[in-house]
């Protein structure tokens, strides 16, 4: 598309003859008419885009100069003006200042764009002297116009000058508008560049965050999921998947309720519903049977830029081991509070049985020798009789005392489960009554435990008495023995229990069982549910004890109208069986004439034990304490065959009593006895292996047949 410029006719004259700038002015300023030159100047104002008339295309702006000084003023003047000369008909010859030369070569120092054009008849300088003085833009802007000129080739070289300066012009704006539309084309360029670097970084940057959100998303350990208002699973991290056990795509398809609680709607206690009505986040904790766990779920809304909830966050936290834990904890805290109520209420029995047996030494003691003394038809033996049956019940609860706390002296021997359960069979029988049917299943071969089998068979004889009570119209009572392997799993439990082999002794009723709320403290001393005057509420207390003094371990299941049944564990050993043959005869009391050294600092139990010796034909020496046995000892010059020895006396106990005695006289065998319990006598060594003792109270025909035994042996 042709640029539009104000067309430039401007044309200076320099010639220092007057006449000659006449002509000029003759010429250029004339009317051309309809001429051919006329119709050439109007097609060429055509072809340039210019519409005014062929006339105005010839009407020259014409600047006349006689000097070279004259025309270099009019230049620069139209130059600041903004209307610079187009073209220039220079003289070379000018005497009296700046010839051509000089004039054209400072005009274009002032503006190189100026047509010249040398007129001249004659020149000593040749036209490429002159063309040196223009710049390499302008080396065509020349032209060599000799004089005399006619009118015609003035006006065609005029017209030709300036049709030159002002196309070049046109070409000039042209070619700066092109580069300004370069300079924008290319600066939009840039631009649109940097735009795309732009994008192309933030594309990186988005990716690169959308990938650490992925991996963050998928690295935590707690499953969310992202769902809709409808329930529907949007978005899952591969917790979720792990978690619930659905694969990702299967997950993302399911709605929230099937895939936590495997069910067809939402429960009635959804959290997610409930956020509907509230818009705030809400948590729960619960077993969730559909992943077989206990979890924390959480429930997160999801608002838009309006604060309008679109959508739910579910974060759900596997929290099952610690609420396994905290009920291992709470179940361990229940059995400490336990022990140590049972710690507590032990010591406190261990206490008053050391009192009591002191007490009931005399009672059942005298009691037996006056029963021994007295005639059969004597009206006092009778009485006598019944006091000393007292007193052995009085024992028997003692013993159930320390059997409860854990703390009487144990004779452990390897046994049979089997073979105690089968001595026990037909005195059982009789205990619960013919309206009992009693199943014994001891057809296995079981491992050995270490036990005390008196305190075993008492533990049995409680379990009956309890069943038989709780069957007062019949029934049935079994016993069991079997062994059992027990793990870790199974250990669980039953609180502390190692792993390992076990005997079990199972014993159970079909009685009328016992209420859920009462199991926690049916093994608790003196509690019962039997009518007053029925029962001590001993009985399972004794057995919790006994087994626990075993290291075994003991449950209880029980359904009401259904039956009760114990679950006794003993540890299995592998010792092996003692070929030792107990004698049951009743026989009279043994007796002797050897000389006993009697340390007892209890009067009563001194009097009774010195009476019932002497009795027996036996030679005593009395002392109310070690240190007086030790007197004793020294003073006396005659052999003492045995020291029969409380353990716990003031001064000098009956342990330090019998070193030193042994000492001064190895020959002299040693028999402890106290009322004490094992965790005080076994802090003097009394209970080591091959140590003869005897729990008070000590019974006259007891004693005398231990006495023997012992000074008989070799």
């Amino acid at each position: 598309m042709p640029v539009k410029i104000k067309f430039n006719r401007s044309i200076i004259c320099v010639d220092d003859e007057e006449g000659v700038l006449d002509s000029y002015r003759d010429v250029l300023l004339s009317d051309p008419g309809k001429d051919l030159f006329s119709e050439i100047l109007d097609g060429e104002s055509r072809r340039d885009g210019d519409s005014s008339s062929s006339d105005r295309l010839v009407e020259y702006t014409l600047f006349l100069a006689e000097s070279g000084e004259e025309a270099i003023r009019i230049v620069e003047q139209e130059l600041a003006q903004g209307n610079p000369v187009a073209a220039g008909f220079f003289d070379m010859r000018m005497p009296g200042g700046m010839d051509g030369y000089e004039t054209i070569k400072r005009i274009k120092e002032i503006d190189p764009r100026v047509f010249c054009a040398v007129v001249t008849a004659f020149y000593d300088r040749n036209i490429d002297q002159i063309r040196q003085l223009f710049v390499d833009d302008h080396q065509d802007e020349l032209l060599y116009f000799r004089k005399p000129f006619s009118s015609m080739e003035l006006k065609q070289t005029a017209f030709n000058m300036i049709s030159v300066w002002n196309r070049k012009r046109a070409e000039e704006k042209q070619f700066e508008e092109l580069s300004e539309a370069y300079e924008k084309l290319k600066l939009e360029i840039d631009e649109r560049e940097c735009v795309q670097q732009n994008l192309e970084k933030t594309q990186e940057l988005l990716t690169t965050a959308k990938n650490e959100w992925e991996e963050a998303f998928n690295t935590i350990n707690d499953a969310i999921t992202i769902h809709d208002l409808d329930f529907n699973i949007l978005r899952a991290n591969l917790a979720a998947e792990k978690m619930f056990k659905v694969p990702m795509e299967q997950l993302l398809n399911q709605k929230c309720y099937k895939t936590y609680h495997g069910l067809d709607s939402p429960p009635e206690w959804c959290l997610a519903g409930k956020l509907g009505h509230s818009p705030e986040s809400s948590i729960k904790e619960y077993f969730e049977p559909q992943i077989g766990k206990y979890i924390e779920v959480k429930v997160l809304p999801r608002l838009d830029s309006n604060n309008t909830l679109i959508g739910l966050i579910h974060v759900t936290r596997d929290i099952d081991a610690r609420k396994r834990a905290e009920e291992e904890q709470a179940r361990l805290q229940g059995e400490l509070i336990h022990a140590q109520k049972m710690e507590v209420l032990g010591r406190l029995a261990g206490g008053v049985a050391h009192d009591f047996n002191n007490v009931l030494t005399p009672i059942v003691g005298y009691s037996e020798l006056s029963v021994m003394k007295l005639p059969a038809d004597n009206p006092v033996r009778k009485h006598v009789a019944l006091i000393h049956e007292a007193g052995q019940r009085a024992s028997g609860i003692v013993k159930q005392l320390l059997a409860f706390s854990r703390k009487q002296v144990l004779e452990m021997k390897p046994a049979s489960l089997n073979l105690i359960v089968e001595n026990m069979a037909k005195m059982l029988g009789r205990l619960i009554g013919e309206d009992i049917i009693i199943e014994i299943h001891t057809e296995q071969p079981t491992g050995r435990v270490m036990v005390d089998t008196v305190q075993i068979e008492q533990v049995l004889m409680n379990l009956a008495v309890n069943a038989r009570d709780a069957m007062p119209k019949g029934g049935h009572f079994s016993i069991d023995v079997a062994d059992v392997e027990i793990t870790d799993e199974d250990a669980a439990p039953l609180g502390r229990m190692d792993p390992g082999s076990y005997v079990l002794l199972r014993v159970g009723d079909t009685g009328s069982g016992i209420q859920p709320e009462l199991l926690d403290k049916i093994f608790e001393p003196f509690f019962t549910t039997k009518a007053q005057g029925k029962g001590t509420g001993l009985g399972l207390a004794t057995v919790y004890g006994v087994v626990k003094q075993h290291n075994g371990f003991i449950s209880v299941d029980s359904e009401i109208g259904t039956g009760t049944t114990f679950a006794i564990y003993l540890p299995v050993t592998e010792e092996d069986f003692e070929n030792k043959v107990l004698e049951n005869d009743l026989r009279k009391m043994p007796g002797g004439t050897e000389t006993v050294l009697l340390a007892e600092d209890d009067q009563p139990s001194l009097q009774l034990i010195s009476e019932t010796l002497q009795e027996l034909g036996y030679k005593v020496l009395e002392a109310c304490d070690g240190t007086e046995a030790m007197e004793v000892c020294e003073s006396f010059a005659g052999k003492i065959d045995v020291l029969i020895t409380d353990v716990i006396m003031p001064g000098l106990n009956g342990r330090d009593l019998a070193d030193k005695l042994i000492a001064a006289r190895p020959e002299t065998k040693i028999i402890f006895m106290s009322g004490y319990t094992d965790e005080f006598i076994a802090r003097h060594g009394i209970l080591e292996p091959g140590v003869i003792f005897l729990q008070k109270p000590v019974m006259p025909s007891l004693l005398a047949d231990k006495l023997r035994e012992v000074l008989d042996e070799q």
